[in-house]
């Protein structure tokens, strides 16, 4: 198969990989060069401007940080728009507003294209081993070649029914994600701050009902203090903002979620935006 990759960051090139791997034709674009040529090495088509990549594709996988890089990737006269056909499905991948979902399906079925919000949940771990989960805003029966791509990327798809709704249950997950993040700092704080060692807390801990793979792999680093980003500080700040958003439009009160929020605009405040989300635990190191 055909498939197009904008952005080869820290999530789109592991991505982009493994559709490799699984034998497909690449064809990419990323702002800069340099950070796609691996994929260049093993076969890829670099494109000179995002129209390139939709004309030449089946599938256009869009692995980009926010919406506001998306909608600047779709227009211009050698955007992405320009280069959409009726064979082009555009998979965004990012973490964005149900909102951009809907207009970005407008604007890709003004060129007789499908568009599909598909954000993943994994980190570049899960990237690099295809095991995201993804949440496809449609459903399983849209196309064959949709599974085929999507089945490449990750381990599981939850096909949510329609286009905003992979947005929104992308944006309930990382409200836990920040939440759970929150409390494992806080809680390890007080642990540490009482005289416990970080492994004793963490043993007990996983030993019980609480345990979970995210919490092996945060509480590791955690206690390491190891900060190498997996999923940026300043990433999960952006997407509690857009939460903060979602809910104001459904009405739901954020009490959890807004203090997670002063949290980790703090934590943006002390520098540590490129850090893991896991930085949040210095402000309690530091207050």
């Amino acid at each position: 198969m055909k498939i197009g990759i904008i952005g080869t960051g820290a999530m789109g090139l592991p991505m982009a990989h493994n559709l490799q791997k699984a034998g497909h034709q690449l064809y990419v674009w990323n702002r800069t060069k340099a950070k796609a040529e691996s994929l260049l090495q093993g076969g890829a088509v670099w494109c000179e401007q995002p129209a390139e990549v939709a004309r030449r594709a089946e599938i256009v996988g869009l692995v980009l940080a926010t919406h506001e890089a998306a909608r600047e990737v779709f227009h211009g006269p050698e955007g992405l728009l320009a280069g959409v056909h009726t064979e082009l499905w555009v998979v965004d991948h990012g973490t964005n507003p149900a909102s951009w979902a809907l207009e970005a399906q407008a604007l890709v079925a003004s060129g007789k294209g499908r568009y599909v919000d598909a954000p993943v949940m994994g980190s570049r771990p899960q990237a690099a081993a295809a095991s995201l989960v993804v949440a496809a805003g449609t459903t399983k029966t849209a196309s064959e070649k949709l599974v085929t791509y999507l089945e490449a990327i990750g381990s599981q798809v939850v096909w949510t029914g329609e286009v905003a709704r992979g947005a929104r249950l992308k944006l309930a997950i990382n409200l836990y994600l920040a939440l759970t993040t929150t409390a494992l700092a806080e809680s390890l704080s007080l642990a540490t701050a009482s005289g416990l060692e970080p492994q004793v807390f963490l043993e007990a801990l996983n030993a019980g009902a609480l345990a979970s793979p995210y919490l092996k792999l945060k509480g590791a680093k955690l206690a390491r203090q190891d900060y190498s980003p997996q999923f940026t500080l300043s990433l999960m700040h952006k997407d509690l903002r857009l939460i903060e958003a979602e809910a104001s439009g459904t009405g739901t009160p954020l009490f959890a979620g807004g203090t997670a929020l002063a949290l980790f605009a703090l934590a943006e405040r002390m520098d540590l935006g490129e850090a893991d989300l896991a930085a949040v635990r210095e402000i309690y190191q530091r207050e």
